[in-house]
């Protein structure tokens, strides 16, 4: 940690950039763009809700999914906008939301690969030159889909896990400061 010692040239400039402070030159997004964008994603998400809860008006719509992992879907939308349209304002709110959106969208993944039930994948490939694209669809064998699926929730999982495991055991430099170990000022004393 370079300069924890508010007496030290710099750590000012240090701690305002470790509070989170936004540093200059960075342009901060309009407050009207941010609300706009978070109520597109929580209207999409309420839309599912809605869905599922049979309140649209017409048939009800049939999905091959369970409802639970539905749910998680709409889950994704509703408090990834709520996180996006809350941000400036109460960042520590919007930043649970951001949680619960990131745990929610792995836990889909995490279903598409292990879950149970049938899976139908397909692939699409495409070849081309200048204006000329050539797109090609084929089906592809639920276990090479279940693999692919597997190995992104995989590194999903252990990223949070890590993510978990870091904010838990928290950064020993970071306690050292807290605790004002970090970078101590010497006495005459100690000095040879």
């Amino acid at each position: 940690m370079k300069n924890a010692n508010p007496n030290l040239p710099g750590a000012e400039r240090n701690a305002e950039s470790r509070a989170g402070a936004p540093r200059k030159g960075t342009a901060k997004i309009p407050v009207v763009v941010t609300l706009a964008g978070g109520a597109i994603f929580m209207a999409f998400g309420l839309f599912v809700y809605v869905a599922l809860l049979g309140l649209m008006p017409g048939k009800p719509l049939v999905f091959n999914v369970p409802t639970a992992v539905i749910w998680l879907i709409a889950t994704v939308f509703f408090c990834a906008g709520i996180g996006i349209a809350v941000y400036r304002f109460l960042p520590g709110f919007a930043g649970a939301c951001g949680f619960i959106s990131l745990l929610a969208f792995i836990a889909v993944f995490n279903w598409i690969a292990f879950g149970p039930g049938e899976r139908s994948f397909t692939r699409t490939s495409s070849m081309g030159s200048g204006n000329v694209t050539i797109t090609k669809k084929s089906s592809t064998s639920e276990i090479e889909g279940r693999i692919v699926f597997g190995l992104v929730a995989g590194f999903f999982d252990v990223l949070l896990l890590f993510g978990l495991y870091k904010s838990i055991k928290g950064h020993p430099q970071r306690d050292r400061a807290s605790n004002g170990a970090a970078n101590p000022v010497p006495d005459d004393k100690d000095r040879p």
